[in-house]
C-alpha cells in the first residue's frame, strides 16, 4: 500500500466520525437522535470505503433501530450490504452481518434477515 494510500485508509473513518461529532455538536442538547444518527449514516456512507463502511454502517443501523428509526435503520443496513466490505468473509464482516441480522429482524422484515444470515452461515455474500 503506497503512504498515499495508507493516509486514505487511516483517515476515511476519522472523516466520518468527525462529521458526526459536528453534527452532534450542531444538534444541541435537545438533538433529535434520529436526525443526527441519519447524518451519522449519510457520512459513513460518503467518508468511508470497504470494511470500515460496512462496520460504521451496520453499527448506525443498529443505533437507528434502538431510537425507533425503523426506515432509517432498514436504508442505513441496504447502504451497509452493499459496502464492498460485505463481500469479504473475514471476522469484522461477520461480525457486521450478524448486527445487520438483528437490525433487520426487528424492523421485521424477516425476509431480509433470512438473506442476510445466509450470507453469514456460508461465509460469503449471496446473491445481490
Amino acid at each position: 500500500m503506497t503512504s498515499k494510500a495508507a493516509r486514505a485508509a487511516v483517515a476515511a473513518p476519522l472523516v466520518a466520525v468527525a462529521a458526526f461529532a459536528v453534527a452532534l455538536a450542531h444538534a444541541g442538547p435537545t438533538a433529535d437522535v434520529r436526525a443526527v444518527l441519519r447524518e451519522a449514516a449519510r457520512a459513513a456512507a460518503a467518508g468511508t470505503q470497504g470494511e470500515r463502511r460496512l462496520t460504521l454502517l451496520s453499527r448506525i443501523a443498529f443505533l437507528q433501530s434502538r431510537a425507533g428509526d425503523t426506515a432509517g435503520a432498514l436504508g442505513t443496513a441496504r447502504d451497509a450490504l452493499a459496502a464492498p466490505g460485505a463481500q469479504k468473509p473475514d471476522a469484522e464482516a461477520m461480525q457486521a452481518l450478524a448486527i445487520l441480522i438483528t437490525v433487520q429482524a426487528r424492523a421485521g422484515d424477516r425476509a431480509a434477515a433470512m438473506q442476510t444470515l445466509k450470507r453469514l452461515m456460508n461465509g460469503v455474500p449471496a446473491d445481490r
